[in-house]
């Protein structure tokens, strides 16, 4: 993944990436080998725009959210997502920074939220509960709170992730 982001002075983050593997685990050589996508969050790191899209197919999806819980899939409202203030996108490592930069946890300490999750091999979109617990100074357990998948995450200190053993390393 070659990503562009950028945090303006206020907080505000604006990620632009273009993903060189397949966004999926298929093994399928048929599989769309690349997808690029746009997010920006507000200056307390709530996601507001997702854009995604897969070059070969001109495939997209759009999701917005008011940072305060409501979402709108294209131009369709999404009751089901209400609640969540973060997206997950399935392809990429960097939707898990925001919630660990915005929860603050204290080593120890752990929280579970709700996301809008992305699936980037079908681009459905639905609610999944996550949660974060905070092992060191740069260290996380990231668990998916039915216990169907769970990580130690390492991160730099500004929670950008370095390491998400088996799926993710930064190069």
């Amino acid at each position: 993944e070659a990503a562009s982001v950028v945090e303006n002075a206020v907080g505000a983050i604006t990620a632009n990436s273009r993903i060189s593997a397949p966004a999926s685990e298929s093994t399928d050589s048929g599989a769309q080998p690349q997808l690029e996508y746009l997010l920006e969050t507000d200056p307390v790191l709530r996601t507001r725009l997702v854009s995604l899209r897969r070059p070969g197919t001109g495939e997209t999806l759009t999701i917005t959210s008011n940072g305060r819980g409501d979402w709108r899939v294209g131009d369709q409202a999404a009751p089901e997502l209400r609640g969540a203030l973060d997206v997950d996108i399935r392809a990429t490592p960097l939707t898990n920074t925001f919630p660990m930069r915005r929860l603050g946890l204290e080593v120890g300490e752990q929280r579970e939220i709700e996301v809008a999750y992305i699936d980037t091999d079908t681009f459905a979109v639905f609610l999944d509960r996550q949660r974060y617990r905070r092992l060191g100074r740069t260290r996380y357990l990231f668990q998916a709170v039915d216990g169907s998948f769970e990580r130690e995450i390492a991160t730099d200190k500004q929670s950008f992730v370095v390491t998400y053993p088996g799926l993710f390393t930064r190069l």
